[in-house]
C-alpha cells in the first residue's frame, strides 16, 4: 500500500452517540468537552487519541465495554487514576475503559474490613475510614 491510499481505521463505525445510551456511565468522544482532559495521563508527555473513552459507572458497564472491544476489534486499555507513567491506561483509536467514576466505599469496622471500588483513589479511602472511625486502620 503506498502513502496516498486511505486506511480504514478501526473505529470508523464506532457511534459515539449509540455508546450513549448503551452505558450508564459517561462516554466521551473526539470533538467532546472534555475529551482532551480524559485522555490525558498524570505524568504528561503523552499524546494518545482513543476513539472512545467510557467512564463506567458499574460492573455491567466494565462488562458491555469489554464486549464492545470484542465485537469491535479495538484496542482495550484500563485506566484507574490514570498514573502510569509508560502512558499504559490510554491508547490510539480504541477504547479506554475509565474506572473514575466508580468510587464506592462500604467499612465494615467489626471485622476491620473495606471494599472499594477501583475508581477510588487511596486519599479518598483513608479519609473515609479516619473520618468514620477514626484511627481504626492503624
Amino acid at each position: 500500500m503506498n502513502k496516498n491510499q486511505s486506511v480504514k481505521t478501526p473505529s470508523a463505525g464506532l457511534s459515539v452517540e449509540k455508546l450513549r445510551a448503551q452505558f450508564k456511565g459517561h462516554v466521551i468522544g473526539p470533538g467532546d468537552v472534555g475529551y482532551d482532559k480524559a485522555r490525558t495521563v498524570f505524568y504528561g508527555g503523552i499524546d494518545k487519541h482513543p476513539a472512545v473513552i467510557i467512564r463506567v459507572a458499574d460492573p455491567n458497564d466494565v462488562a458491555n465495554a469489554i464486549s464492545l472491544a470484542k465485537t469491535s476489534g479495538l484496542a482495550l486499555v484500563v485506566r484507574s487514576g490514570g498514573h502510569s507513567f509508560a502512558g499504559y491506561c490510554v491508547c490510539d483509536d480504541g477504547i479506554v475503559i475509565d474506572l473514575c467514576e466508580m468510587r464506592k466505599l462500604d467499612i465494615e469496622s467489626d471485622k476491620k474490613t473495606a471494599w472499594a471500588q477501583t475508581g477510588l483513589t487511596a486519599i479518598e479511602a483513608t479519609n473515609a475510614a479516619d473520618t468514620q472511625f477514626g484511627n481504626w486502620f492503624w
